[in-house]
């Protein structure tokens, strides 16, 4: 863009009002991220955050305080020297002096002991070493003549994304290359054949990985060999990939009561507010194995501002925080680089740019990169060097950007400008955050909604996300302090305030995803019957919570009086995924009569209604006033299909609801059958059956789709001789639908067959019947 236009935008009125607006912001932000009493809202459980009452916090009373400063060394409080570790453990820590606080308390235990553990401690805090002591405690339990027998073990370090796991899998090999310990990866991207998994000793993989190996009874050879499970980042628990946590960690517990052969549980975290409830997950004893270390514990202490928007046109709001984030890199500019986190790879030009157009328009560049600097003649050599047109545009002005969408080449350029100093501006997506480690002075987070595409919507930064990206604030080399600074819509700066300084307890979303992972421990063989499935919900973290937080879940407050270990509860979750393995299994054996009940009592507990309660029930918007007529009134149901709005009205007397409850009648799937059977052999009849539907569509009953069952019984309804699915779509509800099958015939022609078409589980009476007479 010219600068004689930046200049005039410069002068603009419009430009100089998002200016004094964005002066406002930092000013009433005073660098301290204080703020008087406001609203938080929490998030649904599809976006990883459970969904609740708008609540009122008391930040004064609730809000965390930032250390400044860390805490001097207690008296009596030692720091483990390398050189005072065994013999044998000394090479997996070369380079190393001494262990930190963190790493020094918790070194007998991870060592020397075989206890469970659970690791909370902030960001850079070094709990990948309090892992490394962990692993030496299994890998080096040494035979008697001193030698390391590698076969007879197996250890699982679970990451939750791919780019940490190259990196740990990278830390880990050079670590104990020396000992003849073997790493790989086992993720998405890399898969291991059976003959490299049993020749190593280390897997590194993602949680939805192991999910998937867990599952399969015929990969058990080798699990079975696992004496040590990782994970990193527990506090994933709290985020929409947390289900798939706690199947493998209740998988994992479950397997060492089943096996009585011990695995030993370690997990590592932030800060927590409810760590007990994690270690209780975890199998910890709160007082031996349970690490708890608050911010005052952090190599280097962070400052965190929060700036919140209020602008709502999508123009000016970007505007604005560009302007937001030209002050707070110019108010550090000279003096310490700055990390600003977008959250795509266009954003990432557009930001870059908007900060060095503004700072030209500003005569300020000069702030960034001073003429006389060496830096200037590299970034200038450099720019020659690398591909991206856009990178070569913002180099030479000490700014540069970072994103996947890069070839390898460029990226290393940057990381190596960046960690060298050169680079004073360096605008990224997060896969900056999880693989690279770079840290910066200011850590800057423009926006905190990324585009789902799921859901089709915008939604909200994971709190893991948040975490790992201001986590990378602060150098512990050269700063004494790091900043981290988010910029976020107004409505939503309480819950990241709230968020970062650990007010919300870590929350399970297993509900979400229960059926799959309940049909996942059925097929496994873990679970058979409906005491089994409740006693598998006590190995979970929802179980943990929900005897912590009854409400929360739906529950009534007193129900712990009653329910201690929340069998009940635990049974309805379970109760309806288990009618319906049952309907399975009996319309795979062909019983019709015990088909037809077993699917009335997955509908009767899905829609929680007995069938000799009215069907209006199903339908929100009638008071129960209404329905108590209809009860009473006692009317065969296929004569409401008789009757116009006016009738039912009358009918009711109450004249005014006659049209809704003539509507809602008309929604039920009703379907109008015809067959013809046609002989093709003297042991096969081809059918043709003919749907045509006969009912009112709305999305909200019916959503996109209205799945049914087509079971044909034999003449006397014992034996269900044919059955198949049928999905009927909204845009083909005018149209008549077409199905041919064939039928076995097993001894003399029967008179007659019955065809049944039923829905499948989203509404009570929505059956359809028709006769079909094989002899004329």
């Amino acid at each position: 863009m010219p600068l004689e236009l930046l200049q005039r935008r410069g002068r603009s009125t419009w430009r100089k009002s998002i200016r004094e607006e964005a002066r406002r912001l930092k000013d009433e932000t005073g660098g301290d991220g204080d703020r008087e009493r406001r609203e938080l809202v929490d998030r649904d459980a599809d976006g990883g955050w459970l969904k609740g009452q708008r609540q009122l916090l008391d930040l004064e009373s609730l809000a965390f305080h930032q250390a400044l400063k860390p805490v001097p060394l207690a008296s009596g409080e030692k720091l483990v020297k390398i050189s005072d570790m065994p013999d044998w453990a000394q090479p997996a820590f070369k380079g190393m002096s001494q262990l930190n606080r963190v790493q020094s308390k918790v070194y007998e235990t991870a060592l020397f002991s075989a206890e469970n553990i659970l690791l909370c401690a902030p960001t850079g805090a070094g709990k990948t070493n309090v892992a490394m002591l962990t692993i030496l405690q299994i890998a080096l339990n040494m035979n008697e003549d001193g030698s390391i027998n590698h076969s007879n073990y197996k250890i699982v370090y679970v990451a939750p994304m791919k780019a940490l796991v190259a990196e740990v899998v990278g830390n880990l090999s050079n670590r104990l290359e020396q000992y003849g310990v073997k790493v790989k990866e086992l993720s998405g991207d890399q898969t291991l054949t059976r003959q490299q998994i049993e020749e190593t000793q280390i897997i590194v993989t993602t949680p939805e990985k192991w999910d998937i190996i867990t599952r399969k009874s015929g990969d058990r050879t080798y699990t079975q060999l696992v004496k040590l499970l990782i994970i990193d980042e527990i506090h994933l628990l709290h985020d929409n990939r947390g289900p798939v946590l706690e199947s493998i960690i209740a998988r994992t517990v479950r397997q060492i009561e089943t096996t009585k052969e011990h695995i030993r549980l370690v997990g590592l975290s932030a800060t927590l507010p409810n760590y007990e409830d994690v270690a209780i997950f975890l199998r910890v004893k709160l007082d031996k194995g349970l690490f708890h270390f608050d911010n005052s514990y952090r190599p280097v202490p962070l400052a965190q501002q929060y700036i919140g928007i209020t602008v709502k046109k999508p123009l000016q709001r970007f505007q604005l925080m560009n302007d937001v984030c030209y002050e707070k890199v110019i108010g550090v500019a000279g003096k310490h680089q700055v990390l600003i986190f977008v959250h795509s790879r266009k954003e990432t030009t557009k930001t870059a740019r908007a900060i060095r157009d503004t700072a030209l328009a500003n005569d300020t560049l000069g702030k960034f990169l001073k003429e006389d600097s060496a830096s200037r003649e590299i970034l200038q050599s450099h720019t020659e060097l690398v591909k991206s047109s856009d990178l070569k545009d913002l180099l030479p002005y000490g700014f540069a950007i970072h994103h996947a969408g890069m070839v390898r080449a460029d990226r290393q350029i940057v990381e190596e400008l960046f960690a060298d100093g050169h680079v004073q501006v360096l605008v990224s997506t997060a896969t900056l955050a999880w693989g690279v480690n770079l840290p910066a002075h200011t850590v800057s987070l423009k926006g905190t909604q990324i585009y789902n595409p799921e859901k089709g919507a915008w939604t909200e930064l994971s709190p893991l996300d948040v975490m790992q990206m201001l986590g990378r604030a602060g150098r512990p080399q050269y700063d004494t302090y790091g900043e981290g600074i988010i910029i976020t819509g107004h409505s939503e700066l309480q819950y990241y305030l709230s968020l970062m300084n650990q007010q919300l307890p870590i929350e399970s979303q297993f509900i979400s995803k229960l059926a799959d992972q309940l049909n996942a421990e059925i097929v496994l063989g873990t679970v058979q019957n409906a005491k089994e499935a409740c006693k598998w919900l006590l190995y979970t973290y929802l179980c943990v919570r929900m005897v912590r937080n009854p409400t929360l879940y739906g529950l009534a407050p007193d129900v712990l009086k009653r329910d201690e270990t929340l069998e009940e509860r635990r049974a309805d979750l379970s109760a309806g995924r288990l009618m319906r393995v049952l309907f399975e299994i009996v319309l795979k054996r062909g019983w019709a009569q015990l088909a037809e009940k077993a699917l009335k009592l997955c509908k009767m507990i899905g829609k929680r209604m007995w069938t000799v309660h009215t069907l209006l029930c199903q339908f929100h918007g009638i008071q129960n006033e209404t329905l108590m007529k209809l009860e009473k009134k006692d009317l065969a149901w296929e004569r409401y299909y008789d009757l116009s709005s006016q009738e039912i009205g009358e009918f009711i007397r109450f004249p005014k609801m006659g049209r809704t409850l003539h509507k809602f009648i008309h929604q039920f799937p009703k379907l109008n059958l015809s067959a013809h059977i046609q002989p093709i052999t003297r042991s096969v009849l081809r059918v043709e059956l003919t749907i045509t539907p006969d009912f009112q569509w709305d999305d909200k009953v019916h959503w996109y789709v209205e799945p049914f069952r087509i079971i044909v019984e034999n003449n006397d309804g014992e034996y269900i001789l044919h059955h198949e699915y049928f999905m009927l779509k909204k845009q083909y509800i005018d149209e008549d639908h077409t199905l041919n099958f064939t039928l076995p015939i097993y001894e003399a022609l029967p008179p007659q067959y019955f065809i049944n078409v039923v829905t499948e589980w989203r509404m009570m009476k929505g059956e359809s019947s028709c006769k079909c007479q094989t002899r004329s």
